[in-house]
């Protein structure tokens, strides 16, 4: 990372460089240097005043005590006790009311066949004012404006420029669902037939419209989405074959001795497999030295594979002829 050191404080940046370059540790020894500065420059901030202290309540002064008399006072007369309250008649209870029978539940109407309900369902429909039924609109429109030239200037000679650009646009359509649902009341003064439970779940599921879009144009967007996230993946990689060849091909790797080069790979060859019995040896012993191997000699040719197609073709001709 490059920084630029121009506008900071030159005598800042003097003491804080400790290499040939400007680096992270300087920046960080830069920022320290300057935040003290700051500090310094700040003005030191005044104590707050104390409060005066308050001065503390005196006591209240004591009432002095009264002058008794030398002479005794006549004798007071003891006082009469308080009468007491007339006592509380206790609360009579409250009568209870007497139990009130249960009202017994009005009797269910026997149910209506089920052709009755279709037709009663039907009439309701039907019944329904103007504007109920409603309008869906499936339509899809794509504006695309493209200008993509590739201007690209060239200076110099035997310079190789490879320019690659795809403009395809892709639409495939979409998975438009609509869940419309008409119904009326059951009746004067009743509710709908289905609660808002019954419309969201119980019709939508039925009918499929919360099911998994399998529609061409889901199947399509999930394909391409895979081939073209595989595409932006190998664009880095598809100019390196053509760079590299370009960018060594002037290079010779020194004058080479073809015949020398062969031989040295034959005599190779053949050390390694006198490395393979020396090692032999060592682990087993010269085992031809006390073994007699007999003469190696090659086994008898193969016979040649003879054909008798020809015969299975005349047997099966006569077969047919006979037929």
């Amino acid at each position: 990372m490059k920084y630029d050191t121009s506008k900071l404080d030159q005598n800042l940046v003097a003491q804080a460089k400790k290499g040939s370059k400007w680096d992270h540790n300087d920046q960080g020894r830069y920022d320290a240097l300057l935040r003290a500065q700051q500090q310094k420059a700040k003005p030191a901030r005044k104590p707050a005043p104390k409060p005066a202290p308050k001065p503390a309540p005196k006591p209240a002064p004591k009432p002095a005590p009264k002058a008794q008399s030398v002479f005794r006072s006549a004798p007071q007369p003891a006082p009469k006790p308080a009468p007491k309250p007339a006592p509380k008649p206790a609360p009579k209870p409250a009568p209870k009311p007497a139990p009130r029978p249960a009202p017994k539940p009005a009797p269910k109407p026997a149910p209506k066949p089920a052709r009755q309900q279709a037709k009663q369902k039907a009439k309701i429909v039907k019944a329904q004012p103007k504007g109920t039924n409603t309008s869906i609109k499936n339509q899809q429109s794509q504006k695309v404006n493209q200008n993509n030239d590739i201007n690209t200037n060239i200076n110099g000679d035997n310079n190789k420029v490879f320019n690659e650009q795809d403009n395809s646009i892709r639409q495939y359509g979409g998975d438009n669902r609509s869940l419309v649902i008409n119904e009326g009341s059951g009746g004067k003064g009743k509710g709908g037939y289905y609660n808002s439970a019954d419309k969201a779940i119980t019709m939508g599921t039925l009918s499929g419209f919360y099911d998994v879009d399998d529609s061409p144009a889901a199947q399509a967007k999930f394909v391409d989405q895979q081939q073209t996230m595989n595409r932006d993946a190998q664009k880095k990689y598809s100019n390196v074959g053509i760079t590299t060849a370009e960018q060594y091909a002037g290079f010779r790797g020194g004058d080479l001795n073809i015949k020398a080069l062969q031989s040295r790979i034959d005599n190779n060859h053949n050390y390694f497999f006198d490395l393979a019995t020396i090692q032999g040896v060592k682990t087993y012993g010269d085992r031809d030295a006390i073994t007699k191997y007999p003469k190696f000699e090659f086994g008898d040719p193969i016979k040649p594979v003879e054909s008798n197609a020809g015969k299975i073709a005349d047997k099966y001709r006569d077969d047919i002829d006979d037929m």
